[in-house]
């Protein structure tokens, strides 16, 4: 080898030895002991969201700066399943990879340097907020995607991969189709992907039926588990209602379906909607992969991450979703969006610091809404009619049970903050604490929106539209078996980080006003 050749190896070690080091210094400053005083909260103590965290919680409950952009000013958000505006701390972490870190990640020099120490960083966050026991430095679990359907299609492929490379003795045939096990409710970036396989005939497709509530019927999933399940994708939380499945009981039965006829079952989660609204613990859980989308949580749109435990055999990480320059461990090739990786890094560390007093702070969103509509409905008695509806889980279907919840969360809260296991906390949740499905029985959602577009912006719980064929219901919302006339008249409101109790008041009082001119209209 020539001298030459010798300096550049030795040039390209001290640059990757470099970054190592530099990603777990950023790791400690930053992520495991973040800084920033500690602010005071109307909750149960309310210090911090990770037990020996101090944590600058000022921005909680106050208003995003969008507020102040004209075509806003007079609409209030409550919608943030649809998406989270970009948080200031966010944009401040991505700013100086607009001008000053420009460089090539894959490149060898100092430019490409800086952006390489940027992703690993990143995915050390990332990393971090799905793992809390996670201790920083590289990880090969997390691969960047630009949203969260690239991650969902690619965790399916990579199902379908790792099951080609299972023995024959572990399968009822060589000719069998693999079987893919997903629920009814699924997110269509999964549903829409595995009715296209089952169509040309790559996969069997189940979907397991949920109850009332939403729940996913566990013991349907028992029976249908077998030698040629290849995976079972089941979100962690619906984005309409906001049930939250029981997932450490999902993993348990595919262990057990594995055990008992030596298959290989993956077990896939797309947890878009919960992270930064409760704790996601990927370990704990017992999740082969799962689906994480930036937006949700405070980064921009255009990026998300796949994540692979890397505890699975080697097939599972030999399936390219991408060919070309072998980027994200060649499983996802193409040069990176340095900006869009760092921004979601940004915005997992402030998820993994502040989530579970966001949670607080938004079941009381929740609760202040539920409690005013019942009131002024009640004040306009003729309005009794409508039948109210709150859809999900029985958990939080009155006032006085999320009264209960939030003391239950309070209590808890002190128990983490003091060194206590966090799934006292994480635990007690069935149902998302910021999202509201509620239905008013004889009116049309499209309707009600259109009353108070420019005043509120929420969504349809159903997905209304005129066609030629006339107005339909959601596939969630028929899959709990919600009465027609009820689901027509959904509305899912969700609340957010940035959201004010004061504003919620002024929701419902506009959505009641909605409410009697329709119902006068209409009869109802």
């Amino acid at each position: 080898m020539s001298n030459k050749s010798t300096v550049v190896l030795l040039q390209g070690a001290l640059i990757g030895a470099i970054a190592v080091e530099l990603v777990r210094i950023l790791y400690n400053q930053y992520v495991a002991k973040p800084t920033g005083p500690s602010t005071a909260s109307d909750e149960p103590s309310g210090k911090a969201a990770c037990a020996g965290e101090d944590v600058n919680t000022d921005r909680i409950g106050t208003p995003h700066p969008s507020v102040l952009y004209p075509a806003y000013r007079d609409c209030i958000y409550a919608d943030y399943n649809a998406t989270t505006p970009i948080f200031e701390e966010v944009r401040d972490a991505i700013i100086p990879f607009t001008l000053e870190h420009f460089g090539n990640p894959s490149s060898s020099h100092v430019f490409g340097a800086s952006s390489k120490v940027a992703i690993d960083m990143a995915r050390s966050q990332v990393m971090s907020l799905l793992d809390p026991q996670f201790q920083g430095g590289l990880t090969r679990d997390i691969v960047f995607t630009s949203c969260g359907t690239e991650s969902d299609n690619g965790a399916i492929t990579i199902a379908l991969h790792h099951y080609n490379f299972r023995p024959k003795t572990g399968r009822a045939g060589a000719d069998g189709l693999p079987q893919v096990i997903a629920s009814s409710i699924e997110h269509p970036g999964i549903l829409k992907h595995l009715q296209h396989l089952q169509t040309h005939s790559v996969i069997e497709l189940c979907l397991l039926p949920v109850d009332s509530q939403g729940f996913v019927c566990l013991e349907q999933l028992r029976v249908l588990l077998g030698p040629t399940t290849a995976l079972v994708t089941i979100m962690h939380s619906n984005n309409e209602v906001g049930v939250i499945q029981s997932l450490r009981v999902v993993a348990d039965l595919v262990r057990a379906s594995n055990a008992e006829c030596g298959a290989d079952t993956l077990f896939h989660s797309d947890v878009a909607q919960s992270l930064g609204k409760v704790m996601v613990d990927v370990r704990r859980l017992g999740i082969d992969m799962c689906t994480v989308v930036g937006h949700k949580f405070g980064a921009p749109k255009g990026v998300g991450a796949l994540f692979i435990d890397s505890a699975r055999p080697v097939p599972i990480r030999t399936c390219a979703l991408t060919h070309g320059g072998g980027q994200e461990f060649g499983i996802r090739s193409g040069t990176e969006s340095v900006l869009l990786i760092t921004s979601l890094g940004a915005a997992s560390a402030l998820a993994r610091r502040e989530t579970r007093l966001t949670c607080i702070h938004v079941l009381r969103c929740k609760k202040r809404f539920m409690h005013r509509l019942e009131e002024q409905l009640s004040a306009r008695g003729h309005l009794r009619r409508l039948r109210l509806r709150y859809n999900g889980p029985a958990q939080c279907a009155t006032v006085s049970c999320v009264d209960e919840l939030l003391r239950a969360l309070g209590n808890a809260l002190v128990v983490v903050e003091q060194g206590g296991a966090s799934d006292v906390f994480d635990d007690l949740l069935q149902q998302l604490p910021n999202t509201v499905s509620v239905s008013f029985a004889g009116l049309k959602s499209h309707e009600i929106l259109a009353e108070i577009q420019g005043k509120v912006a929420c969504s349809a719980g159903s997905a209304c539209h005129g066609t030629s064929a006339g107005v339909t219901i959601s596939d969630v919302l028929s899959a709990m078996q919600v009465p027609v006339d009820a689901a027509l008249g959904t509305l899912r409101l969700s609340f957010g980080r940035h959201s004010l109790l004061a504003d919620v008041d002024i929701i419902v009082d506009t959505i009641v006003d909605a409410l009697e001119k329709l119902a006068g209209n209409s009869g109802a």
